[in-house]
């Protein structure tokens, strides 16, 4: 793929399967960060997500959805945690979650 030195690769996009494959309880901890409605909901989520151990989710990765949560608009936050609602309630099965890039 080519790409001109003046493009620049969107950052934005979160893949709803990706964080549903980290488990369940760390995919409920983020999809409830998402669905924030105030600075209080968020800062909780900001602590719940920082209280996961390391083996649940890296440094980095919650560095990234602390910021996420932190920074995104809230009709964004809530599409995104409407979607990881949905994939948490749907019976999980290992074809849903292929990537089909």
């Amino acid at each position: 793929m080519d790409r001109n030195p003046g493009d620049v690769e969107r950052t934005d996009y979160i893949k709803p399967y990706a964080i549903v494959k980290l488990g369940d309880k760390v995919a409920t901890v983020i999809a409830n960060g998402y669905n924030s409605n105030s600075a209080e909901e968020k800062l909780q989520a900001v602590v719940q997500i920082a209280a996961l151990n390391d083996e649940e989710l890296s440094p980095p990765a919650k560095i990234k959805f602390i910021g996420d949560i932190s920074t995104r608009p809230k009709k964004e936050r809530i599409k995104i945690a409407a979607k990881l609602f949905l994939l948490l309630s749907s019976p999980q099965t290992e074809e849903k979650y292929i990537s089909k890039d």
